[in-house]
């Protein structure tokens, strides 16, 4: 019998709509007007713990709010905390940056950088980039009502470009490559397992009316997972402290804040293995992590990360091959250029094993059918549509169908890759591939004349295609895996829904509906704030638009000069690179399929190549991969996950439940302070 589809509450989704305007807003003022503390609160200040433990609460009372509106709170508040939200309830990355970076970025770059002006006026539109000096000195400086007549264009134009965006991810992830990840290979998307964990003990189970299972103590993973929680709190109170109470002497006890301890000990073994990676850190929740993981993937992401961090470094510059500059970045084995190859080849793979199901979607147009309930014809159109507004946009500012064309596909195969990384295990590759990108589609348009290879040069169509790298790719952009509407993170949310037992159909539609009516609102809110107390004094501008500088980064890699975005390699050679790290992930990835007794993960070997998931965290390998293979000997792999799973969660949740404390002393010590200060 089909299984009937859930009712679409439109009190739900209207009070969804509203919450997600209710926390941009306090989330956008405390950090942009958070000072030095712009990187501690990052926004929502609410661990999705308590208002799951509300939303049970209310529930064992008799006042039933559905799983698909929790899990899409859950969602709509870890659009303002970041990508760390789901596992820690605490801090990171986010939409706020999105908007900043991408927007906010743009919309002053008649200013700064002081040298854009010039290059704005001949290459971008106002209708994409404000052109008016007084209504951009506003924004800029503050002290005016924004001029609507100037605005409108840009932030409509911004707006079409975010959904287009959010138009091409949802779909894709929820209808096609979710349901593959999930039923087919059984991916365990450990980001949400926290959240996974604590939603399907918080709500009943469909065979009775159990709520709050999380307090009864009668049960042995219960206690596992509070006796967790109270570590993760006591562990992580000396770094709240240090936020609230600086005075207090607390010396090497904080740490970095939520279970994150620094590890040197490169100044012992540089004469001897120079360029080794030694350093690094040691965090609790990721050597859980490490046990959590299925033990092919996590050894194989020690054996690459460790071999390279740890071997071929200091062998390569001890035999004098390499020397002055890093040996990840040059040959004879530029693994830190492998990156963008690796991603490129998993998210190839990820396409090639889902191809039957890309095929019957495009036949949907004919014969419709539905994915969890969700008309898979509803959700190609909405692809297509996304694919057409995103490059279309750009086109019609200047830049080459072709070029924007061979981008958006680039950019789409990398996030793809991407997604399938984080399904796979956690934030540890991904980000911020808009410069490594760029390298690709500037040798090609040089390749077949769209542009020189050389500069200065005056070229609207390189100019353009460096703002859509700039705006979508950097570690702020909207279109690569720091952003909540990228594919990346939109698996995250997909995987949590999905393992708590969600109507995958109300869940897409409320998320969907969430995400596009707060890009205009966002975009409203953040002109109007800034040209009241001006973006050059608030915290947003420090890192979203001077340090992220899209607008540098658009005529600073070809029109005007060549800049580091450039890398070590010559273009040739860094294709060279991205071929050949393609080719690897994918001949493990078809070793793998061919041969059982073939252990190595295509996936751990891209996470393998690049030091933040690689050799950084060594230390947290070799804890948890020791950790699984003791367990698994002892209490055996069954017992073992039933027990790890409560105790990660409770960990990681207890490190980032006093989050609430930080925020709330920072937004009234420090934001509403500087708010009121500055609003002119």
């Amino acid at each position: 019998m089909e299984k009937l589809k859930a009712r679409i509450s439109l009190i739900e989704m209207m009070s969804l709509v509203l919450l997600s305007w209710g926390i941009f807003v306090m989330s956008y003022l405390i950090r942009a007007f958070s000072g030095a503390k712009y990187w501690v609160v990052t926004g929502s200040i609410f661990p999705y713990i308590y208002i799951l433990l509300l939303l049970g609460f209310l529930g064992k009372r008799g006042l039933r709010i559905s799983k698909e509106f929790a899990v899409s709170l859950v969602f709509v508040l870890a659009l303002f905390t970041g990508k760390a939200f789901l596992f820690a309830g605490s801090p990171d990355v986010n939409f706020l940056n999105i908007v900043a970076g991408t927007y906010s970025s743009v919309i002053v770059s008649w200013f700064y950088p002081t040298w854009a002006r010039e290059y704005v006026s001949k290459f971008l539109p106002s209708w994409l980039v404000p052109q008016v000096e007084s209504a951009v000195l506003a924004y800029y400086q503050g002290g005016a009502n924004p001029d609507w007549s100037v605005f409108a264009a840009p932030i409509i134009s911004w707006t079409l470009v975010l959904i287009s965006v959010i138009f091409v991810t949802w779909p894709m992830i929820f209808l096609i490559l979710g349901p593959h990840w999930f039923e087919i290979e059984r991916l365990q998307f450990p980001m949400s397992v926290p959240a996974i964990y604590i939603t399907n003990e918080v709500f009943p189970s469909e065979e009775e009316n159990n709520w709050l299972s999380i307090i009864d103590f009668k049960r042995a993973r219960v206690k596992a997972f509070w006796a967790a929680f109270t570590i993760g709190l006591i562990l992580n109170l000396p770094f709240i402290l240090s936020q609230v109470l600086p005075e207090v002497p607390l010396g090497g006890i904080i740490g970095g804040g939520y279970g994150t301890y620094p590890v040197s000990l490169y100044q012992y073994v540089r004469d001897w293995l120079p360029s080794s990676h030694m350093d690094g850190q040691l965090v609790l929740y990721l050597a859980l992590l490490y046990a959590l993981l299925p033990l092919d993937l996590s050894i194989s992401i020690a054996i690459t990360g460790m071999f390279f961090g740890l071997v071929y470094r200091p062998l390569v510059v001890r035999m004098g091959i390499v020397s002055g500059v890093d040996p990840g970045q040059v040959w004879p084995i530029p693994h830190l250029e492998f990156r963008v190859g690796a991603y490129i080849g998993l998210g190839l793979i990820a396409l090639w094993v889902t191809r039957e199901r890309w095929i019957k979607a495009f036949k949907s147009l004919k014969k419709d059918f539905d994915v969890d309930g969700f008309s898979m014809k509803i959700g190609l159109l909405l692809m297509l549509a996304g694919t057409i507004l995103l490059v279309g946009i750009f086109t019609v500012a200047g830049g080459n169908l072709g070029m924007m064309l061979i981008w958006f596909i680039i950019f789409t195969i990398i996030n793809i890759g991407c997604a399938y990384i984080w399904a796979n295990s956690i934030w540890l590759g991904g980000d911020c591939h808009g410069y490594m990108s760029w390298r690709l589609g500037h040798y090609i348009g040089s390749s077949i004349n769209v542009w020189s290879a050389a500069a200065p040069q005056e070229n609207s169509a390189l100019a353009i295609y460096g703002l859509a790298c700039g705006t979508m790719g950097t570690c702020a952009g909207a279109y690569q895996s720091n952003s909540f509407i990228a594919q990346p993170l939109v698996s995250i949310a997909y995987g949590y829904a999905k393992a708590t037992g969600s109507d995958m159909r109300k869940v897409l539609i409320y998320t969907l509906i969430t995400c596009v009516t707060l890009v205009p609102f966002a975009l409203v809110v953040n002109t109007y704030v800034n040209c009241h107390v001006g973006i050059l004094n608030t915290s947003e501008s420090s890192m979203d638009v001077y340090y992220w500088g899209v607008m540098s980064m658009t005529f600073d890699t070809g029109v005007r000069r060549l800049t580091y975005a450039t890398g070590r390699l010559p273009f040739g050679e860094y294709w060279g690179a991205t071929i050949i790290s393609a080719a690897i992930v994918i001949v493990v990835y078809w070793l793998r399929s061919i041969f059982p007794w073939f252990f190595l993960h295509p996936v751990g070997i891209a996470i393998g190549f690049a030091g933040s998931g690689g050799w950084n965290h060594w230390l947290n390998m070799v804890i948890g991969i020791s950790t699984r293979i003791l367990l698994n000997k002892t209490l055996g792999p069954k017992r073992t996950m039933d027990y790890l799973v409560p105790i990660l969660s409770g960990l990681a949740v207890g490190l980032g439940s006093l989050y609430l404390i930080v925020g709330l002393f920072v937004a009234s010590t420090i934001s509403i302070p500087n708010l009121l200060m500055l609003w002119k």
